[in-house]
């Protein structure tokens, strides 16, 4: 509803404690808004931030120093364990390997006794007789 022209309308009544306040101070308090810096307060900020992104630059390049130096650290101690490292000692190969079955049965022949003696070698061995026979 509008006010009548007939009617003065309410005057404005300002809360004493807003009286001697700036209309735009609620928006700075509240951080809707932000005050403007001066030049001296930007070139202070602008430093703060170069000497924290240098500090930072700086720290990344030393990790990454140590980390080389740690890889080298390990290429080296595993060349010196290579170097160091003793072989194994070579243990004696049996040709004939003999089982319970083979020494408890008497072969009835010489060709069971033969395939008996085949069923326990290694196909290694087996090649290397048979090499052997067409010497």
């Amino acid at each position: 509803m509008e006010p009548s022209a007939g009617t003065p309308a309410s005057p404005r009544r300002t809360r004493p404690g807003n009286s001697e306040k700036h209309p735009a101070e609620v928006l700075f308090t509240t951080g809707v808004m932000q005050k403007r810096r001066t030049k001296a307060e930007k070139a202070a900020d602008d430093k703060r931030l170069k000497d924290a992104k240098a500090a930072k630059e700086e720290a990344a390049k030393q990790g990454i120093e140590r980390l080389a130096l740690m890889e080298m650290e390990a290429e080296a101690k595993a060349n010196d364990a290579k170097a160091s490292k003793s072989k194994p000692r070579p243990r004696p190969q049996k040709w004939l390997k003999k089982t319970i079955d083979v020494i408890d049965k008497e072969p009835v022949s010489i060709y069971h006794w033969i395939n008996d003696i085949k069923l326990t070698m290694s196909w290694t061995e087996q090649r290397r007789t048979e090499q052997r026979r067409f010497i």
